[in-house]
Order: structure tokens, then sequence, then C-alpha cells
């Protein structure tokens, strides 16, 4: 193992499909989530990441209150680390004594990439360190170069017990990978029964796992017969309505013939003549769609009565965890229905068929296993992958259904059901009343959870005594939507609405629109197609508030769809009463969030550093609380340091609104956005910046101020703001006085009762 073998490289190219940088959000969710679990499950103090490559298992510890360590063989990985937490993070190997003791070390998917003898060192290094271990290293990995040192779980556990560490049952370590497990270290020696039974554990695991995958492929392969299924319908039916017309027009030939037999005789006969050579063209044009009705007719016979279509029939009703012999069966069994479909079956050991002047692909060394053959990549199939959050979904027709709404959104849970998701799911669930019909969520990149859902509605007093359900319909296409005959869907974000419009019929789409989307991408390819979506004519479009719909209708690039089918609504703030703090000193709140690129945040902080440094909201009486996520530790002028809040429930959060006495939210929009609303709603004094078309938003509360964006004018609004939030008559006096909706059935029954009757027939 060594350290120049795990440069840049590597690490864009050999940590799997996503490339291992900081740039990639998927890496600091991951390693959030794996941080969660350790925190919940182990609670350790202290901990060490053994291996710790970029740091991101020791940032994320950290942000949860875990004081912790790490090394890594890679001087480059260690060069990735946060800047602020390298005094934490070493080069170097793990072979060697790793300090402590912690509570806990850390050690993911390492020692297969060290030689056998290196690895028992690093297991002794992590004995001596921590009396807990959480240990994980690939068992079937061996395609990739770097790993050297691949075995079963049994092997590991059984060197962890000759160290004197016994795998510990009641900790379910598959929140990191199938295979991962804890040991601890115990007195007695450990025995071979439960090293044996807990590998069998592990090894179960990771045979569901296998059997998953293999589920997914078999319903993949389903949902490509099904699309067959509609392309062959639809050519038959198109046969069917040629045979229909061809017949029409023979008997209109044969009744223009027998008019013509009423005439002079000698016209007759020439009119008769033109007739029969007419009605035998005719015959023949009848004739040959005849024989491609009958020819499509078979081969959806043929499909209908395949292995493939019965079998993906028989998996949308059973489990989705295929049993491994079901597996082998379908995948011998489908052969014949692969090829009726014009495909075929080919073996890994077998190249497939190329030009003439391809070089002949190498045999594979390892036996033969049949897969599917995969096609050319298409265009299509290239656009599919850039854009892979517009992909369309197969939608499952039903013969009957109930009245139904389905809002389609990204993800519903207990932190994402703030602002715009929050406020459709209100909309849904009045228009949903008014229709008397159910309502449905329908998620795309993780499964629903409808707690949070009864949640917001209850907090926000919208009653909705309907059926509530909740669909996951993942963007790889893995799974139909069943879909009835009066189905509507309210869309989340352009996005959603590209898929929804490529998916269902069109006149069942409503869109909601609660920003300008256009400003969320540079000049581009994405930046297009949110532009045409938005533009997309014919199907009603939702603005939320008045000001965006102004912005959008008429502002620098109007959308001239909303003249005819745009409508708007402005929100509701419930709120809750100011709720003086225990501590006496005052608090600020700051919007912080760094990766939303228009909530401006590094300016946010500029501007506050500098009011700091003017002694304005001084830390002997105020509290300065950031809000967001991923917000970065830091101190202001003065020694000023910020206390920083990841996410909250809706509760939470509505709680710590009404504990501040001033806000701060910048947001470069032209929508006012919600924190000032929900800040100035509970009587709080707020500064936020004026935008094209938003240079004031008194007409909602004199408690809201708006500034230019430059930082002398936010440093002079940050003083203003100190001087009205220290004014708690005045600041009463304006909540009193103010023009902020509080009831969201009074603020979305008008633009409701539109919609309403516009589908009323539906």
């Amino acid at each position: 193992m060594r350290a120049s073998d795990y440069d840049e490289a590597y690490y864009l190219s050999h940590c799997g499909p996503i490339p291992y940088t900081r740039e990639r959000p998927e890496w600091g969710e991951f390693f959030g989530k794996v941080a969660d679990e350790i925190a919940r499950l182990l609670r350790p103090r202290t901990m060490f990441d053994a291996g710790c490559a970029h740091g991101f298992l020791v940032e994320a510890a950290w942000r949860r209150g875990i004081r912790t360590w790490g090394r890594d063989i890679s001087e480059f990985a260690v060069s990735q680390v946060r800047r602020d937490l390298r005094d934490y993070v070493t080069a170097g190997s793990i072979t060697e004594s790793l300090g402590g003791p912690y509570d806990l070390v850390t050690c993911i998917e390492v020692l297969e990439h060290m030689p056998e003898e290196e690895s028992l060192r690093a297991i002794a290094a992590m004995a001596s360190a921590a009396p807990r271990i959480l240990f994980s290293s690939s068992p079937i990995d061996f395609d990739e170069p770097t790993h050297i040192n691949v075995k079963p779980p049994r092997w590991w556990l059984e060197r962890f017990a000759e160290a004197g560490f016994a795998p510990v049952p009641e900790v379910d370590a598959r929140f990191l990978t199938p295979h991962a497990f804890v040991v601890e270290r115990v007195a007695e020696p450990v025995s071979d029964r439960l090293v044996a039974s807990f590998a069998c554990v592990i090894e179960e695991r990771l045979a569901r796992v296998a059997d998953e995958r293999a589920a997914a492929k078999v319903r993949a392969d389903f949902s490509d017969t099904i699309r067959k299924l509609h392309d062959v319908s639809a050519e038959a039916e198109t046969a069917r309505i040629a045979r229909s017309l061809a017949e029409a027009k023979l008997a209109d030939a044969v009744a223009s013939a027998a008019a013509g037999l009423a005439g002079v005789r000698s016209e007759a006969a020439a009119g008769l003549e033109a007739a029969r050579a007419e009605t035998v063209a005719l015959r023949e044009a009848v004739l040959g769609q005849q024989a491609r009705a009958v020819r499509a007719e078979a081969e959806l016979a043929t499909v209908q009565a395949s292995l493939a279509f019965h079998l993906g029939l028989r998996l949308l009703r059973v489990a989705s965890v295929v049993p491994r012999p079901v597996r082998r069966a379908v995948r011998s069994l489908a052969r014949p229905a692969w090829r009726a479909l014009g495909g075929r079956l080919t073996s890994r050991a077998e190249p497939a068929p190329a030009a003439a002047a391809a070089p002949e692909a190498p045999a594979a060394s390892a036996p033969p296993a049949l897969e599917f053959e995969k096609p050319l990549r298409s265009a299509e199939d290239l656009v599919g992958e850039r854009f892979s959050a517009l992909r369309g979904f197969t939608a499952f027709p039903l013969a009957e259904g109930p009245r139904r709404l389905s809002v389609l959104t990204d993800s519903v849970g207990p932190s994402s059901l703030f602002g715009g998701v929050g406020t459709s799911l209100l909309l849904a669930a009045r228009l949903a009343d008014r229709l008397g019909a159910q309502l449905r969520i329908v998620t795309r990149t993780e499964p629903p959870d409808a707690e949070p859902v009864r949640e917001v509605l209850k907090r926000n007093h919208v009653q909705f005594d309907g059926v509530l359900e909740t669909a996951f319909l993942p963007l790889d296409g893995s799974r139909d939507l069943p879909l009835g005959q009066r189905e509507l869907f309210l869309t989340t974000s352009w996005w959603s609405t590209w898929a929804a419009l490529r998916s269902v019929p069109r006149e069942r789409v409503i869109a909601l629109v609660q920003e300008d989307e256009r400003m969320f991408y540079p000049r581009g390819d994405d930046r297009l197609r949110c532009a045409e979506t938005l533009a997309e004519p014919g199907i009603p479009v939702i603005v939320n508030t008045e000001a965006l719909f102004r912005h959008l209708r008429a502002g620098p690039e109007p959308l001239l769809n909303l003249d005819r089918d745009g409508d708007w609504f402005e929100p509701a703030f419930p709120g809750v009463a100011p709720v003086p703090q225990p501590s006496g000193k005052r608090r600020l709140f700051f919007y912080a969030r760094p990766h939303n690129l228009r909530n401006l945040f590094w300016r946010g902080i500029e501007a506050l550093d500098a009011a700091a440094a003017d002694g304005i909201f001084a830390p002997d009486e105020w509290e300065i609380h950031w809000a967001g996520n991923d917000v970065p530790p830091a101190t202001l002028s003065r020694g000023v340091v910020p206390i920083r809040h990841a996410s909250m429930a809706w509760g939470d959060y509505q709680r710590f609104i009404a504990s501040m006495d001033a806000g701060f939210v910048l947001m470069d929009t032209p929508h006012p956005s919600y924190p000032p609303l929900d800040l100035a709603a509970a009587g709080a004094a707020v500064l936020t910046n004026t935008h094209p078309g938003k240079e004031s938003l008194a007409h909602y509360s004199d408690n809201i101020m708006c500034v230019p964006l430059d930082l002398g004018s936010l440093r002079e609004g940050l003083r203003r703001l100190e001087v009205l939030a220290r004014d708690d008559a005045a600041r009463a006096r304006n909540r009193e006085l103010d023009h902020i909706q509080r009831d969201w059935t009074q603020a979305l029954d008008p633009v409701v009762g539109r919609l309403a009757s516009r589908f009323q027939g539906i």
C-alpha cells in the first residue's frame, strides 16, 4: 500500500461512479447520515477515523459534537481536508500507534488495500486505541486493482477475536454497508460459535442485497417489456383504425357506383368501370391493412403470453426481494420471451457483435453468466443521463380508480417541509378537499413519509379528512405509477412539471411556481429547459405571491402563458407569539445557507462582521444565531462567536423563530421569501435586501426593512435593525397593524375555487 497510489486520479475514478471530491454533495450527505447513526447508536465523545481520506466523516462527526481525529496514507487526500480541521488529520500509516484512548475507532473500506501482514498490524493498532471499533471491508470487490487483501467477513471477525474483540449483535451497522459490523473489547476469550453465527448473519445480509439487485434487474427488464407492449398495442390500434377508414371509403365508392347506374347508360358504363377499378384498389388496401393488423395483434398476443410479461405482473404483487432460486429461474425462462421482442441473450464470456474493423474482445476468465445484451448508447440515452432528474415515468393505467390529486415532488420528510414543499402540500390538501378527491404524495428521490405531511397540515390548521396515500417513483424507472382515469397532478418544480408533461395527459397537470427558477442556472442547457417548461402553454400555473407573479408576467423575460393560464396567492404565516428567553439577552437570527447561492451567505457574513466591528449586536447584550445546513464554524470581529443550528423539524423551527428579536435574511430573488414573513409574523424586526421589483416589503409589515446589497447599505441597515429590535413597543405595534395573512384556508381558497371550477369535469 503506497501513498503514491492514492493520488487525485485515484479518487476521481476508483471510488465508484461518483468522483470522490468535495464538490459532489452526495459524499457529504452519505457521511452525514453515517455520523448521525454513530451518534445515535454508539454515542462516542471521542473518535478516530482510520483511513479517513478527505476527512468527510471527521467533518460530519465534529458537526455532531464528537471530537474526532483521523489519519490516511495519502498526502493528497489529507490536503483535501477542510482547512479548519487539518490540525486533527495527519498523513501516515494506520499500522502505527493511533494515540488515544478514544471511545470509538472507525475503519471503513481500508484494510482490503493493505497486505495481509500490514492489515494485522492495523487491527492491533486499532485494538489498542479504543474499546469499540466500527469496521467494514469489501468481501466481494476483486476487480479494483488496489484491493489486494479481500477477505470474507468471518476472516476479519476471527482476527478481531484474536485481538480480544467480540462482535456486538445488538448494533446493526448496515447504515454503513451490508457487511459492516461493530466489535468491542471483552475480558473473556471470544467463542468460535459467536464468530461463526455473526458471520452467517452478515453473509445473509450480503445475499439479500444481491437478491435485491437481481430483483431490480428483473423489474427493469419487465418495465422494458411493458414499454414494448405499449408500442405494439399502439401499432395494433393504428392498424385497426386504418382498416376502418379503408372500409368506410370502400362503402362510399360502392354507393357512388350505384348512384351512377341511375344516370345515362353510357355515362353509367364509364362510371361503373371506374368504380370497379377503384374498388379493386381499395380491396387490396384493405387486405394489406388487415394483414398488418393481424401481424400486430399476433405480436401483442406473443408478448402477453411471454413468461417475462407474466413474471413481471407477479413481481408487482410480491415483495421486492426475489429469492435466489427464483432469480435463476427467471433468467433462464425469460430467454424465449426476450427473443420474441427482438433481443437476445449473450454470455459475458462471449464478445458482442461489432463492426468488422473492431478488434475481437478477449475471453473472460470468469465462468460465463448470461445477461441481456445492452444496445449502443443513443443521443436520447446521453441526454437522459445528463438530465436524470427530468426523467419521466411509466404510468400503469387502471380501468377505473378514485378521483385523486397526486403531488409530484422530490421528497418529503421532517426537515424538507419548510417553505415551498410545505406550501404545495397545503394547496394540494385544500384542492383535494374541494374536489372531494383522495390525496397522494409521489416522491422521486427518497421514499415518502406521511407523518410529517400530517404534522404540517395540523400545525398550519388546514383540515383534510380524506384518504392520504404515498408512493415512491424513483428516477431509475424501477417502479410504475398506478394511474386512474380521474387523476390530477400538482407539480412542485419545473423539473417535476417536465417529467409529468411527458408521462401523463397534459390536461391533468397543474404547475405550482414558487420562484423564478431560471435564476438557478447560468445560461445553458439547464436554463433553456427550465425556461421552456415555465413557458409551457395550456396548463394552469399557480404562482406563490403577487410580487413573483408580476415579475414572471411582466419582468425582463416575461412568460406570456401567464396572461391566460396564470393565477397567484399570498402565503399565510400562522406564527406564534414572541417567547422571552431566560438568558435575558436579545437574539438575532441569520439565515445561513452557504450552498444555496441565492441566499448570499458570503455577503451576509461580511456585513455581520463589519457590524460587529462597529459594536453592533454586542455579545454582552446579544446572541447571534446562524441556522442552516452545513454552516461553517466562524468568529466575527471583537470575538463574537455565532451559535450554529442545523436542520430543525417544523415545530422546533416555529419555536426558534418566536424566540428572536431580529432577523437578517438575504435572498437575491423577486420572491419576498418566507423567513422575513415568518419573523415579522412573530413580532421580530427583519432586514432583507431589495431586488428589481422588490423595493419594499412594508405592504406586509413595517417590521421588515429592505436595503440594497452593497456592503455599506447592509452595514447601515444592520444598525437600523438593532435600533428597531430594541424598541419592543414599536415591534408589537407593527405586528398588530401588519397585513400578513395568518389563515391558510382564507389565503388559498380563492385560487382553489378557480382551479376546482376548471377541473370539475375530471
